[in-house]
């Protein structure tokens, strides 16, 4: 090999065509990133090179540099006692960077300096070749399963720094009570505020209740259906309790029956919110021109105003129905299943100024595709359909090639500390159908566009397609996400008021 006056190697000629196409293709690379004063095919002197090529070698270098270290740190990862969980609080980040106390138990600081580095280096990569938008990369996925038994439809309502659940029990209404959402299940008081009579046409099947504070005393709207008649006799019932200003757990409960004036059709999921000044009831029910021969392959939303929290001032009125694809479980065998149910009111934490509406379940729930999605109020008369606004892609579901949980769906919402949580069911088995059914939190980011869930969530396992940089951003992404996993179950838990002390 010689040297040209420039002090760089030249290309030696070579007997072998083939050999010096390698080479001239290895250093062409080389110079192509490191050398700007030089011409990229030809290895010679060239012009001097312009602001816009010096800005374009310039970020070529960033990108290689950043590879390297990312890749370095995917390979070498994090040592036993140096996690993020160790070193959770008194963090902060800057471009990417954690500054801290360097403090734990014997581990080199070198060590974690040059970890806080390559890690901080590595986020800044998965957000260079991330093909996802701004606000999946500020959200905090962290999935929390807060029981170990089947709750479905979980309800929670928070009441003087006490969280109440409620849950489908089937055959009676019950309340756990604690001042941990995370540790509901070992530390809660059990309340059983109702078991209907048997033999009446409210004493089987008892779906979804749902305690609410509604002018001043505390009410629980629920479904039931005759045992005689099953599930084709579902209508929604009114338990009165104690006053609002009471623990709804000490007080006598009575039965009030129906709700006066609501329509005679199969109805379930009934729900109470105030909306201007005034108080609605949403629910799911059958067609209402189908109550002659009723179908179960459709249910719609429906709304309509109270009164009071019995009684009925308005007829009841369509404001969703199932339309797009993935609000629709086809059997396969010609049957489909358009289903919208599980309505519940949220509001963004700013008063409902960004956002308010109602969240919905939707597809089959018996089946993975649960999932759920959003209709948004946008003005005008609750009870005109045009005041509601349905989102074209679900708020959250399972992804499709997940590893869970599976079928999100029929969520409440608590606020905490500024905070929005969601409380849903889903199952750990894409096969549990209806069993299993246990109550999971997780945060709702409200941007721009409306709530925020991650679209889907569960380790995706399918093998990315694609080129180099596609193949890395995935390897990138999990590693950064199974990192923070600990820490953001770790803040969930802590938000939702957890007993269990962290070493």
């Amino acid at each position: 090999m010689v040297y040209n006056r420039k002090g760089l190697l030249d290309l030696d000629p070579d007997p072998d065509p083939s050999h010096s196409r390698r080479q001239l293709t290895a250093r062409s690379t080389f110079v192509r990133l490191f050398v700007p004063s030089y011409n990229l095919t030809h290895l010679t002197p060239s012009r001097t090179p312009t602001a816009a090529t010096r800005f374009t070698l310039f970020a070529s270098r960033v990108v290689v540099v950043l590879t390297l270290v990312a890749v370095f740190n995917l390979f070498v990862g994090a040592k036993p006692n140096c996690t993020l969980a160790d070193r959770h609080t008194e963090t902060s980040i800057v471009w990417g960077i954690r500054h801290q106390p360097i403090v734990n138990r014997g581990v080199p600081m070198l060590y974690i300096f040059l970890q806080d580095v390559l890690t901080g280096a590595s986020r800044a990569l998965t957000s260079l070749f991330s093909l996802e938008n701004s606000a999946t990369m500020q959200y905090d996925n962290s999935t929390l399963t807060i029981t170990s038994v089947g709750t479905p439809d979980p309800f929670v309502t928070l009441f003087r720094g006490r969280y109440y659940l409620t849950f489908t029990a089937g055959n009676r209404v019950e309340i756990w009570s604690s001042s941990s959402l995370a540790d509901i299940e070992s530390s809660a008081a059990r309340h059983v505020i109702w078991t209907p009579p048997q033999g009446t046409d409210h004493s089987a099947d008892l779906w979804a209740p749902e305690l609410h504070a509604v002018h001043g005393r505390w009410y629980v709207y629920y479904a039931a259906a005759n045992p005689a008649h099953g599930n084709k006799s579902h209508r929604m019932y009114v338990l009165g309790g104690p006053p609002a200003s009471e623990d709804p757990c000490r007080g006598q409960w009575e039965f009030l029956g129906r709700i006066v004036g609501m329509p005679d059709h199969w109805a379930i999921d009934g729900t109470v919110f105030e909306l201007n000044g005034d108080i609605y009831f949403a629910y799911s029910g059958w067609p209402l021109e189908d109550a002659e021969e009723p179908s179960d392959l459709i249910q719609q939303l429906f709304i309509l105003k109270l009164a009071d929290p019995t009684s009925a001032a308005s007829a009841a009125v369509v404001i969703s129905a199932p339309q797009h694809p993935w609000e629709i479980t086809r059997e396969g065998n010609g049957t489909d299943h358009g289903i919208n149910e599980g309505p519940q009111f949220l509001s963004s934490p700013d008063g409902g100024i960004a956002w308010r509406g109602l969240v919905y379940s939707c597809a089959g729930s018996w089946t993975h595709e649960y999932k759920m999605g959003l209709l948004q109020y946008i003005g005008g008369d609750p009870l005109d359909p045009e005041s509601w606004r349905k989102g074209e892609e679900p708020l959250v579901q399972t992804r499709k090639h997940g590893t869970g949980p599976f079928g999100p769906g029929h969520g409440s919402f608590v606020t905490l500390g500024g905070e929005v949580v969601a409380i849903y069911h889903a199952t750990d088995s894409p096969m549990d159908g209806w069993d299993n059914r246990r109550a999971r939190a997780q945060r709702v980011l409200f941007t721009e566009e409306g709530p925020y869930m991650g679209r889907s969530f569960g380790m995706d396992t399918s093998r990315p397609e694609g080129g180099l940089v596609r193949r890395l951003k995935y390897r990138l992404a999990r590693s950064t996400r199974s990192k923070y996993e600990m820490a953001g179950e770790k803040g969930l838990r802590i938000l939702l008021g957890s007993r269990t002390a962290y070493n």
